[in-house]
């Protein structure tokens, strides 16, 4: 690998724990009033990931020379972004026709 996608995979890597952990710090604090909404929040790891892998894979396809938050980033994180929530929300609805499908027997 070369030393420049070495380097920006493990700044990667480290600013996503960095921001995961201040996350579960947060919402420790804010635990009480967060409890009914709870379920809203466990699709945020996954996110994350993606976010990594999103980035990663940009950076790899430019050899680890795009900077971000250039106008060619924004139009690149939009596409992802909605891509990615359409895919979240018609497998939801999938799961959820299908868990409701087989209940029914």
């Amino acid at each position: 690998m070369e030393m420049n996608l070495l380097k920006n995979n493990l700044l990667i890597i480290v600013g996503s724990g960095l921001a995961m952990s201040l996350l579960g710090i947060i919402l420790i604090l804010v635990k009480e009033q967060i409890a009914d909404y709870a379920r809203y929040l466990l699709t945020i790891p996954p996110i994350g990931v993606a976010s990594y892998v999103f980035i990663f894979n940009l950076l790899k396809k430019h050899n680890g020379r795009v900077p971000a938050f250039t106008p060619f980033f924004l139009p690149e994180a939009l596409t992802a972004s909605l891509l990615a929530a359409l895919f979240f929300f018609l497998f939801s609805i999938f799961l959820g026709l299908f868990i409701g499908v087989f209940n029914r027997y």
